[in-house]
């Protein structure tokens, strides 16, 4: 079980303190959230399933250490990074349309450096605040590829 290796390393990096959930907990804590393990998300080709893992561990760390009185602290966690994970989907099917008719996907094909540009400024300020509390990293994703992040508007 790798991850339960990745998470370990974590915590040894990370100085957890002997109330910390142990590693088991952790993979367990993950596993059961709503969105499942990390290892059953259908990643993008360009992404690393060992890098989203790594970021999905620290940000239930964060979580555990900064947030333990927010009970959905790990749930927006979870959410913010599968939806920045899902933007590089989105981003290929909006290359892929023949005839566009979204504005986001006509953009998206006419500047095939804008996507790139949104990944910068997105993974700049989460490494910023420390690569640690991802929450951010979903709703920044979702503005540049037009996702409605937070189910504000109907999407068709």
């Amino acid at each position: 079980m790798r991850s339960l290796w990745v998470i370990v390393a974590v915590f040894a990096l990370a100085g957890c303190s002997p109330e910390q959930p142990n590693a088991d907990q952790f993979v367990k804590a993950q596993a059961s959230s709503r969105l499942g393990s990390t290892s059953t998300w259908k990643l993008d080709p360009v992404l690393s399933a060992t890098v989203i893992q790594r970021m999905r561990d620290r940000a239930y760390i964060f979580c555990r250490q900064n947030k333990e009185l927010n009970k959905e602290c790990e749930a927006q966690q979870d959410y913010s990074i599968f939806e920045y994970a899902n933007a590089f989907r989105v981003v290929r099917l909006f290359r892929s349309e023949r005839s566009p008719s979204f504005p986001f996907a006509m953009a998206h094909q006419r500047d095939l450096t804008a996507f790139q540009r949104v990944r910068d400024y997105c993974q700049a300020t989460y490494q910023d605040q420390g690569s640690d509390d991802a929450r951010g990293l979903g709703p920044c994703m979702a503005a540049g590829t037009g996702a409605d992040f937070f189910g504000v508007l109907p999407v068709s």
